[in-house]
């Protein structure tokens, strides 16, 4: 048997497509936040973007559209809409930091 929890049919239940989920078998879709993302149909949540990754648009389909965190950023948090500049006077040349002490203390050059 086919039980569908909070609904009372087939037709008031709403099936989501990717970047989006339904909450609690919800009639209405909601797009995935910021920092979050769902490659799947018929979902009732989304995945965060790992740390050292971002994701700064709504609705994204999958992990690849959670960038990482350019060079002198980092993020060490699960579902991060945006990264953090490295502290005063640390710079870091890597993409994709998860740790502000991996930014290393010294004179950085941009090059323009």
């Amino acid at each position: 048997a086919n039980s569908l929890q909070g609904a009372s049919s087939n037709s008031s239940c709403a099936i989501c497509g990717p970047g989006s989920f339904s909450y609690n078998a919800s009639a209405s879709c909601i797009p995935c936040s910021t920092g979050t993302w769902n490659d799947n149909s018929g979902s009732s949540s989304c995945v965060a973007c790992e740390a050292g990754r971002f994701g700064p648009a709504t609705g994204i389909v999958s992990p690849i559209a959670c960038f990482p965190c350019a060079a002198g950023r980092w993020s060490n948090a699960e579902g991060a809409s945006d990264c953090l500049d490295c502290p005063e006077g640390g710079c870091a040349d890597e993409e994709g930091l998860d740790m502000s002490n991996a930014c290393v203390v010294r004179w950085c050059f941009q090059l323009l």
